[in-house]
């Protein structure tokens, strides 16, 4: 196993992972003192135990998924801490040799290069509830992908600054979009043999005109 770099939105990804997806841990190797002014949602405050032969969890969390020496056995594993983190860090070699993750990645620029991107996404809560989804990524900051419920939580459509929303549904009216976002609705039965791509132009004249404002924000909820 080799331990690879990740950017701040293949982070951000974890966030908008389906259910039923393996759960991905977050570990910040940063001292308790920094962990617990801000981290990254749902974050382990994580370091090598003195011998050497466990991970230590300084987190104090009540998360879903309460840490233990197997919760990240068969789980992909992303480590941060300080600018220029790198693979020789203790708690990424101790990841790396014991293989039981199915992948190590590492954010090399460090907690504050995060924040000042997803500042919504870093908090001091260690609480369960404090979780947080967003819609899939299909283009980075212009093109989301969601379902009803994503398109009906208004403060994660601000927080990534949705300013438009394409609906297909058999009943688009029903969906209560934010104040100021525009909402282009397109009524189509959710069946096998439903025929969308009549509608294709007209979705991607709704899109590129956003993008030719500058409003490359958009979401598409079915």
């Amino acid at each position: 196993m080799e331990a690879r770099t990740v950017d701040a939105d293949g982070i951000f990804k974890v966030f908008t992972a389906c259910p039923n997806d393996p759960k991905t841990l977050i570990l910040d190797v940063r001292p308790y003192k920094e962990f617990k002014k801000k981290h990254i949602n749902q974050a382990y405050c994580i370091r090598v135990s003195t011998n050497g032969k466990v991970l230590a969890d300084y987190s104090q969390s009540s998360y879903q998924l309460p840490w233990s020496q197997e919760c990240w056995w068969g789980r992909p594993v992303i480590v941060y801490g300080p600018p220029n983190l790198n693979k020789d860090h203790p708690v990424i070699m101790f990841l790396v040799s014991e293989g039981r993750c199915t992948s190590v990645h590492y954010y090399k620029p460090g907690y504050e290069a995060f924040e000042a991107k997803f500042p919504y996404l870093c908090t001091p809560s260690v609480k369960a509830n404090s979780i947080k989804k967003y819609p899939s990524v299909i283009l980075p900051g212009f093109l989301f992908l969601g379902d009803w419920a994503d398109a009906q939580q208004h403060e994660r459509l601000q927080e990534i600054r949705i300013k438009r929303i394409v609906t297909v549904h058999n009943h688009p009216d029903r969906l209560e979009v934010p104040p100021g976002v525009k909402h282009f609705k397109i009524e189509l039965p959710d069946v096998e043999n439903a025929d969308i791509s009549t509608h294709f132009n007209v979705v991607y004249e709704f899109l590129a005109d956003a993008e030719r404002l500058n409003q490359g924000k958009a979401d598409a909820a079915k």
